[in-house]
């Protein structure tokens, strides 16, 4: 999911508790398609201001608002604050998570989805989906299509309109995948003895 640098959020509860309105929600969307990259506005608006397809979702003490077709477009980057030129404002720029489907060619396919899947993270917590045992099975049939069963942290979670199709999109940028076949379950019930060693290191578990 989308991240912010400390700059970014520091700028936001600035802009924030400068609005002329209580209870406003940062929202981010596309403006613009070029032929090479994406312009995203970035603005203030009333938590009412609710549109179809909009997920809102709790961040560092705010609230982040954008569609789902932008989520998608954001996974994995990080919204920073940049001057330059006598001129600032919020940018997206590439994290140490961003996917790059040219990577790691050599792999098996198996090997290439789960790499996938480590490069996808609940916006709660600063896990990756597979490392947090969100993923229950992973299955490749005919060497192109992937089979994915996987579950949420909770029936309620924010995420659950965007990671699904995170998943989906980018295991579809593969060039070895044809098809993903992806159903998402709440059986057995996600709980914190399914992450792995790892993530529950780096949550000091």
């Amino acid at each position: 999911m989308i991240q912010f640098s400390q700059e970014a959020v520091d700028k936001v509860h600035y802009f924030l508790e400068n609005a002329n309105q209580k209870d406003m929600v940062l929202r981010i969307e596309i403006e613009d398609v070029k032929v090479k990259d994406l312009t995203y506005m970035f603005k203030l608006e009333p938590q009412e201001q609710v549109k179809p397809k909009d997920m809102t979702m709790p961040m560092h003490g705010f609230l982040v608002r954008m569609d789902s077709k932008t989520a998608i477009k954001l996974a994995s980057q990080v919204v920073d604050w940049q001057e330059k030129d006598g001129k600032a404002g919020f940018a997206i720029k590439n994290s140490e998570h961003a996917f790059d489907p040219s990577a790691n060619q050599d792999q098996t396919l198996y090997e290439q989805v789960t790499s996938v899947l480590k490069t996808i993270y609940d916006p709660e917590i600063p896990v990756n989906i597979f490392d947090m045992g969100l993923i229950y099975n992973v299955g490749i049939k005919n060497d192109s299509e992937v089979s994915i069963l996987m579950t949420l942290t909770a029936p309620n979670c924010p995420a659950a309109e965007v990671l699904p199709g995170e998943v989906e999109e980018k295991l579809l940028s593969l060039d070895k995948v044809s098809k993903v076949n992806l159903e998402l379950t709440w059986e057995p019930a996600w709980t914190p003895d399914l992450m792995s060693e790892e993530a529950r290191l780096d949550l000091g578990m």
